[in-house]
């Protein structure tokens, strides 16, 4: 045995398995099961590194971190690249955290563009004009999101610090003037703290937000959007023979093959020039709002009207500028961005700037406006209003963004960019509004909830716009109801036991069989999160379309808020200022509970809930809005491919198995994608293998995003959604029924990633999953067989994997993680390798170093 171990060990291994954790941040040590001295790194960094398993002495058939012989395993672990736990110091992760929590509604919001019908170069003209519209609203809703931050940060800086608690003195816990007791004993500092200069020193609040936003994208591309020769150079070599072709005159052919699978696609985005459009944009918005505060006091005649208006016409100009500016170039073909964009960003930002700096020496000048009359800002209802309603109308237009005949497999009836644009601004909403909440509490004390409210009936004292308070109270209403809602999907209680047997589940008489059937119920449950966030969404679209139509009726009828609606409250028997105080309350718990996210992140350093989405988001490239989170596909993604191309070619005769966990299986799909666009060797896809475990890659990815991860893209069987109130959420997409299927494979068994994605046969393909798993499906179909006319198609894909981990004592029953600590891994594994010389060596394997 000894002298098979050391021949093995000897031997150099033409196998190289290749892991891929998931958006939990796995450690490398964990994804090769392995002490931390028994693994080194190979190449990389703290953003991203490639691993290699290297035990002293390879652990036992079946035990943990067992390398079978002629294997090299390696580790990709990218957590670095978005996660703020791989900061040293605190400090780098409050930082961090507090900009997920202020970016998630960039995130999300970017995500409409890509749940769109994308385009093609096979698509006819009216398929793509509708493609190119969509997208200039998707530019567009995300640059109301910016407006939306900006108008706050107004409100919260210009509004309430500087008008009426700095200079009017509404605020019982902030001083009477700016300094205070240290303005009344430096009498030079008091002459120069006009009331003008204070307004001018904290109406550069909100353009400075603005501009760390550009900043923090800047950076975010020149740190994360890394460009791998290999990728850019198929990309120019594609574009030259495009270009070459129009130039003889004939019309090049249209590449048809799908959008993860076109050369240089990750480091096509061009966001640069529209990050400076959105600052224009915030720059024109907070000049007119304050310039036109001047024009109404008619404290200065003539000039702040000039400004006011001047910075209307540019903050227009942005908005048209954003939607029509080229960000997301799909084919090679296709521009990368035109110097027009350069020059008209940089020109509405100089324009902007200047506003904005005239604005400021006209408040800083000895002759400034007089300024001691303000009660706050004036016209501080209709900017928010404006740019909320326009969200609104937006996101409400998503559910027509894609075209009926394609609407059955998609998630929502194909209503998805509806639905993530009405979460990202109601997220949005929520934030802006909890942030005002919480600064009230800080310059009235824990009054100023209440002064708020009496504000809005009074039109006077401490008051803050009224749509941040409806908005506010309407969602924090709308929250309770989704909650009773969801309290419902529990009434059925779940029984998985007809599924179970479909797909020859054995259960054990196991002292565990009771904490296996109460992971499978839980992770029932977490699988409704589709029709739950269906059912929030909409309930946020009531609430926001009654939170609008009730502040636009208060500006209409010139009546306060309370009393815009005191007749129904009459007749249902409540008191609207009571409840709108409830509500503004409730919002303060929102804002500390923001606050208690990022504290918690940064002393316990665990992801939680709120890392994970940023994670899935994380994976769309940025395209609609400029200050979403860096992309971590568009340097992973390359990684990976290059990492297989160079190893596979080196030999002929060597073999990779990319083994990928839950959203490591989106990206190692996106990753053989886009190596068999850029590989040197034709034959290198042939010799790889796909082995996935708890993904999501057919129930949630690709009904979300079907142009890129869905059926006809990987050669699935379309995917049914489930449905709450069944005992079996997933029993209908269980069905054996006839639906539309782009992409069957050419043979009855189904044993290869398929579809659009690869040429040719694609590649071998096993993917594990559990009852158990909250997070992880069946990738290929809903059942082990399927009947379409008179072909049977066996899902020989989709493997059942065991639910307890029996490599230590006692045994633990595992869900969504450890799926390769159980004996389906290694025989899946083996499998794809498909040699019986593998197979015939494990009992005697030893690690390949």
């Amino acid at each position: 045995m000894s002298d098979l171990v050391d021949a093995a060990a000897a031997s150099e291994p033409r196998v190289l398995e290749l892991r891929v954790h998931g958006v939990n941040n796995t450690t490398p040590a964990a994804l090769l099961d392995l002490p931390q001295d028994d693994i080194q790194c190979l190449r990389g960094d703290a953003k991203a590194a490639f691993w290699l398993a290297a035990p002293r002495q390879n652990p036992p058939n079946r035990a943990r971190g067992h390398i079978p012989a002629g294997i090299r395993r390696e580790a990709y672990s990218w957590g670095g690249l978005v996660r703020s736990e791989t900061a040293k110091h605190t400090a780098s992760r409050s930082i961090a955290l507090a900009f997920q929590v202020l970016a998630l509604p960039f995130s999300i919001g970017n995500g409409a563009m890509w749940t769109r019908r994308l385009p093609h170069d096979s698509d006819t003209g009216a398929t793509r004009l509708r493609a190119n519209i969509t997208a200039a609203a998707a530019r567009l809703f995300g640059f109301v999101l910016t407006l939306l931050f900006t108008t706050t940060a107004v409100t919260v800086a210009v509004d309430l610090i500087a008008l009426q608690c700095s200079i009017g003195g509404e605020c019982s816990a902030w001083p009477s003037d700016l300094l205070g007791s240290a303005v009344a004993s430096m009498p030079g500092l008091a002459a120069l703290l006009t009331p003008g200069r204070v307004l001018a020193l904290l109406a550069i609040v909100p353009v400075l937000g603005v501009g760390l936003l550009v900043l923090f994208a800047r950076i975010a591309r020149m740190r994360y959007d890394t460009l791998h020769t290999h990728e850019t150079a198929a990309g120019a070599k594609a574009r030259e023979a495009m270009e070459a072709a129009k130039a003889k005159g004939s019309p090049a052919q249209p590449d048809r093959r799908a959008v993860l699978a076109q050369p240089a696609f990750w480091s096509n985005r061009t966001t640069a020039h529209l990050a400076l459009v959105h600052f224009a944009g915030a720059t024109a918005l907070t000049t007119a709002q304050v310039s036109w505060h001047l024009v109404a006091l008619k404290a200065s005649a003539g000039f702040p009207a000039i400004l006011c208006w001047a910075a209307v016409v540019l903050l227009v100009l942005s908005a048209v500028a954003a939607a029509i500016l080229p960000t997301m170039t799909i084919t090679p073909s296709a521009p990368e961005g035109p110097r027009w964009s350069a020059w008209l960003a940089q020109g509405l930002l100089v324009l902007a700037m200047l506003c904005f700096a005239l604005l400021l020496v006209l408040l800083v000048l000895p002759s400034a406006p007089d300024l001691s009359s303000t009660d706050g800002l004036a016209g501080d209802e209709l900017p928010p209003l404006l740019i909320i309603t326009l969200g609104g109308v937006l996101a409400l237009s998503g559910v027509a963004w894609r075209p009926r005949g394609f609407r059955a497999g998609t998630a929502w009836l194909g209503s998805t960019p509806a639905v993530f644009m009405l979460l990202s601004l109601t997220v949005g909403v929520l934030t802006s509004s909890a942030v005002i909440a919480l600064t009230t509490i800080v310059v009235a004390g824990w009054g100023g909830p209440a002064a708020l409210v009496a504000g809005a009936a009074t039109r006077s004292g401490l008051h803050a716009p009224d749509v941040f308070l409806a908005l506010g109270g309407m969602i924090a209403v709308a929250l309770l109801l989704s909650l009773v809602v969801l309290v419902t999907f529990l009434i059925p209680r779940k029984l998985l036991a007809d599924r179970a047997k479909t797909w020859l589940v054995q259960d054990e008489d196991d002292p565990l069989r009771a904490r296996l059937e109460r992971d499978r119920r839980r992770a029932a449950f977490i699988h409704l999160i589709e029709p739950a966030t269906g059912t929030i969404a909409t309930l946020m679209a009531v609430a926001i379309g009654l939170a609008l139509t009730w502040v636009w009726a208060g500006v209409l009828w010139q009546a306060p808020l309370p009393g815009v609606a005191s007749g129904t409250a009459r007749v249902l028997g409540i008191r609207v200022a009571d409840i709108l105080v409830l509500t503004t309350w409730s919002l303060t718990v929102v804002g500390v509970a923001l606050a208690g996210i990022v504290a918690l992140g940064v002393l316990l350093r665990k992801p939680g809930l709120l890392a994970i989405v940023w994670d899935v988001t994380c994976y769309l490239p940025r395209t609609a809005q400029p200050f979403g989170p860096p992309c971590y596909a568009e340097h992973a993604v390359p990684d990976i491919a290059q990492e297989l191309d160079e190893w596979l070619c080196e030999h002929p005769e060597r073999r990779a198995v990319l083994a990928a966990h839950s959203m490591g299986a989106v990206i190692a799909v996106s990753a053989l994608g886009l190596l068999a666009a850029t590989t040197r060797d034709p034959t290198v896809v042939d010799r790889v293998a796909l082995l996935t475990f708890g993904s999501q890659l057919r129930t949630y990815f690709g009904r979300l995003m079907p142009e890129l991860v869905g059926p006809a893209v990987l050669g699935t069987y379309p995917a049914r959604g489930p449905r709450p109130w069944k005992r079996d959420p997933w029993s209908t997409d269980a069905l054996d029924d006839d639906r539309a299927w782009d992409a069957p494979p050419p043979q009855p068994s189904m044993t290869r990633l398929g579809g659009a994605l690869l040429p040719g046969d694609g590649v071998p393909w096993i993917n594990l999953w559990r009852l158990s798993d909250y997070l992880g499906f069946p990738a290929v179909a809903g059942r082990t067989s399927l009947r379409r006319a008179e072909t049977t198609y066996e899902n020989a894909i989709d493997r059942y994997a065991q639910e307890i981990d029996r490599t230590i004592d006692p045994p633990v029953v595992v869900t969504h993680n450890d799926y390769f600590r159980v004996p389906a891994y290694q025989d899946a594994l083996l499998e794809l390798l498909g040699g019986p010389e593998i197979a015939e060596r494990v009992d005697g394997g030893s690690a390949a170093r």
